[in-house]
Protein backbone atom coordinates (compact mmCIF):
# COMPACT_ATOMS: atom_id res chain seq x y z
CA UNK A 1 0.00 0.00 0.00
CA UNK A 2 0.98 3.51 -1.08
CA UNK A 3 0.72 6.55 1.22
CA UNK A 4 0.93 9.96 -0.17
CA UNK A 5 1.53 12.48 2.15
CA UNK A 6 0.62 16.13 1.27
CA UNK A 7 1.84 19.59 3.46
CA UNK A 8 -0.40 22.54 2.84
CA UNK A 9 -0.58 25.55 5.60
CA UNK A 10 -3.77 26.44 6.17
CA UNK A 11 -3.10 29.37 8.83
CA UNK A 12 -1.13 31.61 7.58
CA UNK A 13 0.29 34.74 9.50
CA UNK A 14 2.27 36.40 6.56
CA UNK A 15 1.78 40.25 6.18
CA UNK A 16 -0.09 39.55 3.04
CA UNK A 17 -2.15 36.79 4.16
CA UNK A 18 -0.38 33.71 1.42
CA UNK A 19 2.18 31.38 1.66
CA UNK A 20 4.60 31.36 -0.94
CA UNK A 21 4.64 27.47 -1.28
CA UNK A 22 0.80 28.01 -2.13
CA UNK A 23 -0.30 26.18 -5.37
CA UNK A 24 2.64 23.82 -5.61
CA UNK A 25 2.25 20.69 -4.85
CA UNK A 26 4.43 18.99 -1.60
CA UNK A 27 4.12 15.65 -1.07
CA UNK A 28 6.33 12.39 0.03
CA UNK A 29 4.81 8.82 -0.84
CA UNK A 30 5.85 6.05 1.63
CA UNK A 31 5.02 2.25 0.26
CA UNK A 32 3.97 0.18 3.49
CA UNK A 33 4.56 -3.71 2.67
CA UNK A 34 3.54 -6.77 5.06
CA UNK A 35 0.93 -6.83 7.84
CA UNK A 36 2.43 -4.55 10.21
CA UNK A 37 2.87 -2.09 8.19
CA UNK A 38 -0.23 -2.06 6.52
CA UNK A 39 -1.93 -1.95 9.96
CA UNK A 40 0.31 1.44 10.66
CA UNK A 41 -1.07 2.64 7.39
CA UNK A 42 -4.78 1.77 7.63
CA UNK A 43 -3.97 3.87 11.57
CA UNK A 44 -2.35 6.78 9.70
CA UNK A 45 -5.11 6.59 7.27
CA UNK A 46 -7.50 6.85 9.99
CA UNK A 47 -6.86 10.05 11.18
CA UNK A 48 -5.92 11.09 7.66
CA UNK A 49 -5.25 14.87 8.67
CA UNK A 50 -2.59 15.99 10.88
CA UNK A 51 -2.23 19.57 11.84
CA UNK A 52 0.50 21.71 13.58
CA UNK A 53 0.71 25.01 15.08
CA UNK A 54 4.04 27.18 15.01
CA UNK A 55 3.17 28.82 17.85
CA UNK A 56 3.44 32.60 15.56
CA UNK A 57 0.19 32.41 13.93
CA UNK A 58 1.24 29.98 11.58
CA UNK A 59 -0.63 26.22 11.32
CA UNK A 60 0.74 23.62 8.86
CA UNK A 61 -1.22 20.15 7.73
CA UNK A 62 -0.45 16.99 6.44
CA UNK A 63 -3.22 14.93 4.57
CA UNK A 64 -2.79 11.39 4.18
CA UNK A 65 -4.39 9.34 1.68
CA UNK A 66 -3.98 5.66 -0.15
CA UNK A 67 -3.03 6.00 -3.64
CA UNK A 68 -2.54 3.63 -6.70
CA UNK A 69 0.16 3.29 -8.97
CA UNK A 70 -0.72 5.78 -11.35
CA UNK A 71 -1.38 8.30 -9.19
CA UNK A 72 2.16 7.66 -7.45
CA UNK A 73 3.70 8.26 -10.92
CA UNK A 74 2.32 11.30 -11.37
CA UNK A 75 2.31 13.09 -7.54
CA UNK A 76 6.40 11.90 -7.99
CA UNK A 77 6.51 14.09 -11.35
CA UNK A 78 4.75 17.00 -9.92
CA UNK A 79 5.78 17.23 -6.24
CA UNK A 80 8.15 20.24 -5.00
CA UNK A 81 9.26 17.85 -2.15
CA UNK A 82 8.01 18.99 1.31
CA UNK A 83 9.84 22.07 1.76
CA UNK A 84 12.01 21.53 4.42
CA UNK A 85 9.23 19.95 6.73
CA UNK A 86 10.06 15.66 5.94
CA UNK A 87 10.32 15.67 9.90
CA UNK A 88 6.42 16.30 9.87
CA UNK A 89 6.10 13.05 7.94
CA UNK A 90 9.12 11.44 10.28
CA UNK A 91 7.41 12.60 13.87
CA UNK A 92 3.90 11.09 12.01
CA UNK A 93 5.37 7.51 11.11
CA UNK A 94 6.97 7.18 14.55
CA UNK A 95 4.63 8.91 17.12
CA UNK A 96 1.25 9.17 14.83
CA UNK A 97 1.21 13.32 15.17
CA UNK A 98 3.55 16.16 14.20
CA UNK A 99 5.92 16.72 17.11
CA UNK A 100 8.73 19.24 17.18
CA UNK A 101 12.53 18.22 17.89
CA UNK A 102 12.13 18.81 21.27
CA UNK A 103 8.87 16.54 22.16
CA UNK A 104 10.40 14.07 19.97
CA UNK A 105 13.35 13.94 22.21
CA UNK A 106 11.33 14.13 25.02
CA UNK A 107 9.19 11.20 23.64
CA UNK A 108 12.43 8.97 22.76
CA UNK A 109 13.86 9.25 26.33
CA UNK A 110 10.73 8.43 28.13
CA UNK A 111 10.11 5.64 25.62
CA UNK A 112 14.01 4.73 26.44
CA UNK A 113 13.70 4.40 30.33
CA UNK A 114 10.42 2.41 29.77
CA UNK A 115 12.57 0.12 28.10
CA UNK A 116 15.47 0.53 30.73
CA UNK A 117 12.50 -0.36 33.51
CA UNK A 118 11.39 -3.42 31.58
CA UNK A 119 15.00 -4.43 31.04
CA UNK A 120 15.39 -4.37 34.58
CA UNK A 121 12.92 -5.98 36.40
CA UNK A 122 13.54 -8.82 33.61
CA UNK A 123 16.99 -9.19 34.94
CA UNK A 124 15.50 -9.00 38.78
CA UNK A 125 13.04 -11.51 37.91
CA UNK A 126 15.70 -14.06 36.45
CA UNK A 127 17.81 -13.29 39.60
CA UNK A 128 14.72 -14.61 41.95
CA UNK A 129 14.22 -17.43 39.70
CA UNK A 130 17.75 -18.48 39.78
CA UNK A 131 17.82 -18.02 43.39
CA UNK A 132 14.57 -20.35 43.95
CA UNK A 133 15.89 -23.07 41.82
CA UNK A 134 19.16 -22.83 43.88
CA UNK A 135 17.18 -23.41 47.08
CA UNK A 136 15.19 -26.27 45.25
CA UNK A 137 18.42 -28.01 44.76
CA UNK A 138 19.91 -27.26 47.93
CA UNK A 139 16.57 -28.69 50.20
CA UNK A 140 15.21 -30.66 47.27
Amino acid sequence: MTLCFRLSMPGVSSWNGRWSGEGKCYAILRTFQGKKQEKKAAELLAKGSYGYSFGDGWHARVDVAAVDANESRRIRKASAGFNGYEWMVAAILEFGEILNSSQVAKRRDARQAELDEISRQRMHDEAEMECGHADLFMYG
